[in-house]
């Protein structure tokens, strides 16, 4: 009898450290749609969440002039001093192939600041001796001015 009882002594003993024992989760709190236009008339359309400590996640879609959405990007933020960095990774295809990139973003604390962007794309109409290719390439710096979201 005694054998029986041993394991429903230590479910109920494991469930109560359980209970007592875990941090409770905290969500992030949701701060809106902010959107930056590059010089080129492109516009970077973010959901903020604040994650706290000075970390922000970052999801949205990169959009062209005309309102054509080119690509879907995340990333994240992070303040360091008076300036917010921020490191976002994009993705967007077309008739011609498919790209990806990476962009530094840096703001200063009035939501302006700068872009680079390196990138990677897949040609289908640029075709080399081997047939489709990829390439690389740098978007040069941008400036970036914080609009209000279309």
């Amino acid at each position: 009898m005694r054998a029986r009882r041993a394991p429903g002594i230590m479910v109920i003993l494991v469930g109560l450290l359980l209970a007592g024992g875990l941090p409770t989760a905290q969500a992030g709190n949701y701060l809106g749609e902010f959107c930056w236009q590059s010089t080129d008339g492109g516009v970077a359309k973010f959901a903020v969440t604040d994650m706290g400590g000075g970390h922000f996640l970052l999801n949205g879609k990169i959009i062209k002039p005309g309102g054509v959405i080119q690509e879907v990007a995340n990333g994240n933020a992070e303040v360091v001093g008076s300036q917010i960095y921020m490191a976002v990774t994009s993705i967007g295809s077309g008739q011609s192939g498919t790209w990806g990139s990476l962009s530094r973003i840096v703001d200063l604390a009035t939501l302006n600041g700068s872009l680079e962007g390196l990138g990677v794309e897949h040609s289908m109409t640029n075709l080399g001796p081997f047939g489709n290719y990829m390439q690389l390439y740098y978007d040069g710096v941008q400036a970036l001015t914080f609009v209000r979201c279309p």
